[in-house]
């Protein structure tokens, strides 16, 4: 009788063509996921042009992902990066965040709210959002949502004199947030 055994281990062309399909898309899953799952945000602040120190609020709040440590006090003239918000593994969300600061003078104190978002997917640019308010709103999801569409600068009354922040951010997946801070 003759051996026909080896046939057990032939597979069709078929197989072979379904086989190639599931390698191919693995592959691409493999370099889309580690290609594009890396948004973050490097909070930056440069109080370089006042003469007053910035207390932080430890608290951060963000909208996607996460951040990876907490914003530290600012002295007078000083530029920090504070902290960075990053998108979480295996989330194709980008990376959204708030920190807070608040600046003391006299009888004057004005909070200072930085926001940035770095969208993934989105026909939508990086871009920041500032609020300076007399009051403590909070660094929290009602908070962030509320100054969402608000611009990257703002000034407000401060000491007898004015307090101003303007903002920029970079382009790309990971990009620096800097608010720049005035007295004037």
């Amino acid at each position: 009788m003759a051996d026909f055994s080896y046939l057990d281990n032939k597979v069709s062309l078929e197989d072979i063509e379904v086989d190639k399909h599931k390698e191919a898309v693995a592959a691409e899953s493999l370099v889309f996921t580690e290609g594009y799952n890396n948004h973050e945000i490097t909070f930056k602040i440069d109080n370089s042009q006042t003469t007053y120190n910035l207390a932080a609020n430890t608290n951060t709040f963000a909208d996607w992902g996460s951040f990876t440590g907490s914003p530290q006090n600012i002295l007078a003239k000083q530029t920090a990066e504070v902290c960075k918000c990053h998108e979480n593994p295996g989330f194709w969300t980008g990376a959204a965040g708030m920190i807070g600061f608040s600046m003391s003078a006299n009888s004057s104190k004005v909070y200072l709210r930085f926001a940035c978002t770095d969208p993934y997917w989105s026909r939508r640019d990086n871009r920041t959002m500032v609020e300076l308010a007399s009051t403590d709103s909070g660094i929290d999801q009602d908070n962030y949502n509320r100054i969402y569409h608000w611009g990257g600068s703002a000034s407000i009354p401060f000491d007898g004199k004015t307090l101003s922040v303007t903002s920029t951010v970079g382009t790309g997946a990971e990009c620096t947030a800097t608010f720049y801070i005035k007295v004037t």
